[in-house]
């Protein structure tokens, strides 16, 4: 836990088709409306179920998740039945219940682990796994195995080797790879320069170190790793170590441990592309990352910028910009890579209370400040938010705070969108719209004939037709009926989810999604691509997740740049598909 003050101590190529939509949305960006948001405190900490959260809710491979049973899941690095932190269920709706207590076992030795600082990982097993700063046989951290029950195992003990050359004190999360193994780092141990490591551990607790760091390569690093669904490899940073400045690096490295420093920051004059980055990196969908550095940069506050896996490195923005830093200061989490395409995050300070705050970052380089923390009374909505938030399957956002709230001891919270104000389609349309579309019960929208759509679609009712169009936004189905495709694209991601029973064939044939692709808790049928060819398949830049659905769903001929993953389907089918990974019901697709 750093003591946080506001003492200060910093765009990659894409796709030719983004470059030709973002000088399209840049023609937008002064109209285009903010989203409405509310935030709720769901629970406020209060020692006895945990204190001080600064980590991120549960988190998958690629990008922070919800379980699929609905909750969330967190650690405290205080707090609990010991004061040595906890594990804990949260639910959609604030209910949160204390799964374990560290230091249960081993007496002061605390053998069971002490002060969790990273998030919880979501295995393929349903289980969840992560790491202890302290505690375990040597006291110098653990890594662990939890249950959605509750039952804890320790899988492994840090310094467990001579010289501590396993690593001690891993402070981020671990990241499951696509081999089915974990991936971490540790802030310390190593070679004799103490500098920490990178390590692998398989599901049974057996774990390789794959390399040390010794200062030039970086040194201390405290954020996750993220695995690159264009290569394979896992990519980093480190809180210190390169260059003379020794600000912290960006690293790619190999599952057989082959490293490469890609960026040392503090390169430029006066650290304008910032310093001590101890944040996990996120990707997008076109291979690169987001990340931040807590210091530094034009205003010292700390950054938000773009990297490619070769260590092209853009700031895509200075915090601290705007006067008494209304802006928001010291980034501490990480970003996150939202449904809609944009990019949110936290920061620790900053924001008009000085209490941090919660911000979107869109394509087209503005940056909205959507929440700001301590705008009620002793700060009871939460103070410092220091974690990446996750997005939830109803789009809301979910986070937490390291202070404040009704003990003064952090907060979890939850923030809603209220999509803006827009058109009601009901008819045939063509040509070129520039808003938010939305289409209802008793409407039947269609968009064709090569229009363009510069705005989100929001359907919860009626029918939605498109084909031969292009949205460059995100579509959201949760009600009525939809034909999609041929010829359509997409800008950002497709989500259709929980729409209730009904006999209508629904269909996504043909389309061509830059983001996700997300068919989740649907009652009716659907087709997404056909074994007959009828119905093209789809082409999509990230995952595409065929989950909770009660309606017969079809997945044939589909290629997904990240993983087709399906779980918990009453009746779905599927073949001909291309995937980074095939996952659960959809593993033989």
């Amino acid at each position: 836990m750093k003591n946080r003050s506001l003492s200060p101590m910093g765009r990659t190529p894409r796709l030719a088709a983004y470059s030709v939509a973002f000088a399209l949305l840049l023609c937008l960006a002064a109209s285009t409306p903010v989203l409405a948001q509310t935030l709720t405190t769901l629970q406020s900490f209060n020692g006895t179920n945990g204190a001080y959260p600064n980590t991120a809710l549960v988190k998958g491979r690629h990008r922070l998740v919800q379980h699929a049973n609905g909750n969330f899941y967190g650690t405290t690095p205080f707090g609990g039945a010991n004061n040595y932190g906890t594990v804990y269920q949260l639910t959609p709706g604030g209910v949160l219940t204390t799964l374990y207590s560290f230091c249960s076992v081993g007496g002061s030795a605390c053998t069971d682990g002490d002060t969790p600082n990273g998030a919880l990982a979501l295995g393929s097993d349903g289980n969840l796994y992560g790491t202890t700063f302290q505690g375990g046989a040597n006291n110098e951290g653990t890594v662990f195995k939890i249950t959605t029950g509750g039952a804890l195992t320790t899988l492994y003990s840090f310094c467990s080797l001579a010289g501590c050359a396993d690593g001690g004190s891993p402070f981020g999360a671990l990241v499951q790879g696509s081999d089915g193994n974990f991936y971490g780092t540790t802030y310390q141990g190593g070679n004799s320069t103490n500098d920490g490591t990178v390590f692998k551990i398989t599901p049974g607790g057996s774990l390789t170190t794959l390399h040390s760091f010794s200062g030039p390569d970086g040194a201390n690093p405290e954020g996750d790793l993220v695995q690159s669904g264009w290569n394979g490899n896992f990519y980093g940073v480190t809180f210190a170590g390169g260059n003379a400045q020794s600000a912290g690096t960006a690293f790619q490295i190999s599952s057989s441990g082959a490293l490469t420093t890609i960026y040392d920051f503090c390169s430029k004059t006066n650290c304008n592309d910032g310093s001590y980055p101890q944040a996990p990196l996120t990707p997008d969908s076109f291979g690169d990352f987001y990340g931040t550095t807590e210091l530094s940069g034009a205003n010292t506050y700390g950054t938000l910028f773009q990297i490619n896996a070769s260590g092209g490195l853009h700031t895509l923005y200075h915090f601290c910009a705007k006067a008494n830093c209304i802006d928001g200061a010291e980034p501490a989490g990480g970003p996150l890579v939202g449904i809609d395409g944009n990019v949110y995050g936290t920061t620790a300070l900053g924001g008009a209370n000085d209490g941090g705050a919660v911000y979107q970052f869109t394509p087209w380089g503005v940056l909205n400040t959507l929440y700001s923390f301590c705008s009620l009374a002793n700060c009871a909505d939460g103070q410092s938010p220091e974690a990446p938030l996750a997005q939830g399957t109803n789009q809301n956002f979910y986070g937490t705070t390291a202070f404040g709230g009704a003990y003064g001891d952090g907060t979890s919270f939850v923030l809603s969108t209220i999509p803006p104000s827009g058109y009601q389609c009901n008819g045939v349309f063509s040509g070129s719209y520039s808003g938010n579309i939305y289409v209802s019960n008793g409407q039947s929208c269609e968009w064709t004939d090569g229009g363009q759509i510069y705005g989100n679609i929001y359907v919860t009712g009626g029918n939605l037709n498109l084909n031969n169009a292009s949205v460059f936004g995100n579509v959201q189905i949760t009600g009525g009926t939809y034909t999609l495709g041929p010829s359509l694209s997409i800008w950002s991601a497709l989500s259709v989810q929980n729409i209730p029973s009904g006999s209508a064939q629904n269909s996504i044939c043909g389309v061509a999604v830059n983001g996700s692709l997300y068919f989740d808790g649907n009652g009716t049928p659907a087709q997404i691509g056909s074994s007959s060819g009828s119905c093209p398949g789809n082409v999509i830049g990230g995952d595409l997740e065929v989950d909770n659905n009660t309606g017969s769903v079809q997945v044939f001929n589909n290629t997904a740049q990240d993983d087709l993953t399906g779980s918990s389907n009453s009746s779905v089918t599927g073949g001909g598909n291309t995937a980074k990974n095939k996952i659960g019901q959809c593993s033989t697709f």
